[in-house]
């Protein structure tokens, strides 16, 4: 396929790592995606959605195919590795929930057609019999390989340096002694037991914004998937529903609607560390997310009652709240930026990607040992 700059007809993402822009060309719309600097990592994404595509039932109906993938031969970009990809049009699940006004019904129906479907995703992939009774370990040595990870970077070490830091109010207690805690639970030790649930082909990247809704009514809602995460090989496959999860706090950082309030790193400040989380979405907006994903990790969802029975009546509900801890780990570090943007003249206002997110894992893990404690 023949692509130049007379068939790009909008750039969809231009970021140090890819360049995306839908093309045009005599057979119809597709999606362009080139590497600026990591070849082998875009040449795995091509490996991983034609497995995909071809070994998970599912995802062969649900992802867009790679139609064509190279190398650029000549000119600025020659030696970067491409693909083209079909172009699926529709607003994003992200997008839908942004849009004012909205229809929560039609979200309803969206978000339980979604879920419904990851649940149904399990099926599709083969599980490694060497997990078997080990399972449960598998995912707890993730999280603390996660946590560690964490832990080299200055800024989360030192905040776990302090015995309790507050936010909005609340005392919270470092970070790797909550989730010390959770992972030594009797229930989490339990998800041992029984066969594996740990595959080695997964999407494992199901966030809103990679969820393209191709058909918006209450009765029918139609969507596909893109952008897989090729920076995980194995893991659970509830990951991919808990990455669904993770939809609220992603979309707050990747589109800038939060600041945080503190002068917990003002050269003067020498008492614990205290932050006030500050969300900028419209309420309605806001709203939106927090009625759709809120009730869901809470267990006083309005799915239908099926759905309720699967999820709620066996472990799937605790590994996807594990999963979700697990999000939210690999969020923090793969968010983690050395800068402070202050979108005010105040220098105890600030916004970093990073720090927010391990301010929302300090909550989630506060309240996920509490609800584990009864």
């Amino acid at each position: 396929m023949n692509i130049n700059e007379s068939n790009i007809s909008h750039v969809l993402k231009n970021s140090e790592k890819y360049f995306i822009a839908k093309v045009e060309t005599s057979n119809g719309p597709y999606v362009y995606k080139l590497a600026h600097k990591d070849n082998d990592r875009l040449i795995k994404e091509v490996s991983r959605i034609n497995d995909l595509k071809s070994k998970n039932s599912f995802l062969n109906k649900k992802l867009a195919a790679v139609v064509e993938n190279g190398v650029v031969k000549y000119g600025y970009h020659k030696g970067k590795c491409y693909y083209i990809s079909e172009f699926i049009q529709g607003k994003t699940f992200s997008q839908l929930i942004q849009t004012v006004p909205s229809d929560m019904k039609v979200l309803r129906t969206g978000f339980q057609s979604i879920i419904g479907g990851l649940i149904d995703n399990l099926d599709s992939h083969s599980y490694e019999k060497r997990y078997d009774h080990s399972s449960g370990k598998f995912l707890t040595d993730y999280i603390l390989e996660s946590l560690h990870r964490l832990m080299e970077l200055k800024l989360f070490r030192y905040l776990s340096s302090f015995d309790n830091l507050a936010i909005d109010g609340i005392q919270y207690e470092p970070l790797s002694k909550t989730i010390k805690s959770i992972l030594e639970h009797p229930s989490i030790i339990a998800l041992d037991k029984g066969t594996s649930f740990i595959s080695e082909l997964g999407h494992w990247n199901f966030h809103g914004d990679n969820i393209l809704v191709t058909n918006v009514d209450k009765n029918d809602f139609s969507y596909e998937v893109i952008d897989p995460d090729v920076s995980i090989d194995s893991c659970d496959p509830l990951f991919g529903l808990a990455r669904f999860l993770y939809t609220f706090p992603h979309d707050t950082c990747e589109y800038k609607q939060y600041y945080i309030k503190s002068s917990a790193f003002s050269p003067i400040c020498e008492e614990a560390p205290s932050f006030e989380i500050n969300m900028l979405w419209p309420e309605v907006v806001s709203n939106n997310y927090s009625n759709l994903f809120n009730p869901f990790l809470e267990e006083s969802s309005y799915l239908e009652q099926s759905l309720k029975e699967t999820l709620f009546s066996s472990n799937l509900h605790l590994r996807i709240k594990m999963n979700y801890l697990l999000c939210l780990l690999r969020g923090i570090f793969a968010n983690s930026e050395p800068l402070f943007n202050t979108p005010t003249s105040k220098d105890d206002v600030f916004q970093n990607k990073g720090l927010f997110l391990y301010l929302e894992c300090l909550k989630y893990s506060k309240e996920l040992i509490g609800k584990l404690n009864g």
